[in-house]
């Protein structure tokens, strides 16, 4: 978990204690009176009455004096304290103001488990279908996608296909559909048949393109989309989780696309928290001060039940809504997943924002905030 600035506290502006300033006077007069009387006593002094009032003029002008130097300092101390809080204070606006950066993605697909059929992807939550039996392949547990066939060697190539193939089929004018990036999780081989299919249909191959190996990419992703924006161009987020490593557990084999592009009915997605056993609470709190919106989010989706537990005390309570029977076990593509699901379940929903909840390498547990907002 990222932290806001810390910065060190000042100590309260204490009010002039009068009364004591002006004991320590009379304290100072009276030691000079008694001093000048003793010395004047045993010495033949001619005007022994200027000297006398001199012992309290001359106190009461060095007291003044060193008042005013304290004064002094006590303001220029304060003023040196208001420009370090307000620099300090600046400083914290940006923070917040740069992690609460969000991209717009208007569209999103999910294929995995339960095919490629988009309508069963976001209707889990109200239909619960049954998922598909595990095999075991090499010793590992692996839900195939229903909709690849053929070997593991170009099921990821397929994967690419059929991605290409939906985002294809969503766009109403993908003759001019222009491209600035790519950002994709998989092998080169599988990125360039991704591409090879939309140079097909007469889509432009992108600018550039980004692999993805691991969460921070979503930073880069955001970073990104501000320092390179360009109007009509879209930014694609995709790949599948294939060939990720997984240790123990299952993994299901899914696919993933977001289409970046500014509309009214875009979903903003905000970054992402990483839980390295900090307080649940103070982590939700601060990813959904991120997003802006004032109360918890409409729903709450987990795609790990472990990771879901860990939010039980939160506004990101996500206990009725846990999908990792259709999504196997946690992988470093898991969050790009949730991200997806949580998206494509809004859309057709009608669901204004929804938290997500996602596992990650070494028992991590990642969280974030989408959110519809046409003002943005």
């Amino acid at each position: 978990m990222r932290y806001p600035p810390r910065y060190p506290e000042f100590s309260q502006e204490k009010p002039i204690n009068w009364k004591k300033l002006l004991k320590w006077m009379l304290i100072l007069i009276g030691l000079s009176l008694f001093f000048t009387n003793l010395i004047s006593s045993n010495s033949k002094v001619e005007n022994k009455y200027f000297i006398l009032i001199s012992s309290i003029i001359i106190p009461i002008f060095v007291s003044s004096f060193l008042f005013l130097i304290y004064l002094f300092l006590k303001i220029l101390n304060n003023h040196n304290n208001n420009l370090f809080k307000k620099q300090f204070d600046d400083d914290n606006k940006k923070w917040w103001l740069y992690h609460s950066a969000s991209i717009p993605i208007k569209d999103s697909i999910i294929i995995g488990s339960l095919g490629e059929n988009q309508h069963k992807w976001h209707q889990i939550l109200k239909t619960r279908p049954v998922s598909p039996l595990p095999i075991i392949e090499e010793g590992q547990e692996r839900i195939p996608c229903s909709a690849l066939i053929g070997n593991k060697k170009n099921r990821e190539e397929m994967m690419a296909k059929l991605l290409a193939d939906h985002f294809i089929n969503g766009e109403e004018n993908i003759d001019n559909i222009k491209i600035d990036n790519i950002y994709w999780k998989g092998s080169q081989s599988s990125l360039n048949e991704f591409i090879a299919h939309l140079k097909s249909h007469h889509v432009l191959p992108p600018l550039k393109t980004v692999f993805i190996d691991s969460v921070n990419t979503l930073d880069t992703i955001i970073d990104n989309y501000y320092l390179h924006y360009k109007a009509k161009y879209y930014n694609i987020v995709g790949g599948s989780n294939i060939f990720d490593d997984i240790n123990t557990g299952r993994l299901a084999e899914t696919g993933f696309l977001w289409t970046i592009f500014p509309n009214k009915d875009a979903y903003h997605l905000h970054r992402c928290e990483i839980s390295n056993n900090e307080n649940s609470n103070e982590l939700t709190s601060q990813i959904i001060k991120y997003s802006g919106i004032e109360n918890s989010p409409e729903v709450n989706i987990s795609i790990d039940t472990q990771a879901s537990y860990a939010f039980l005390s939160t506004q990101l309570y996500s206990a009725d809504n846990i999908v990792q029977d259709y999504f196997g076990n946690s992988t470093c593509s898991s969050p790009f997943l949730a991200i997806s699901f949580s998206v494509l379940h809004c859309m057709n929903n009608d669901i204004s924002s929804c938290g997500w909840i996602s596992g990650y390498y070494n028992d991590q547990y990642i969280a974030g905030v989408i959110h519809k907002d046409e003002n943005q």
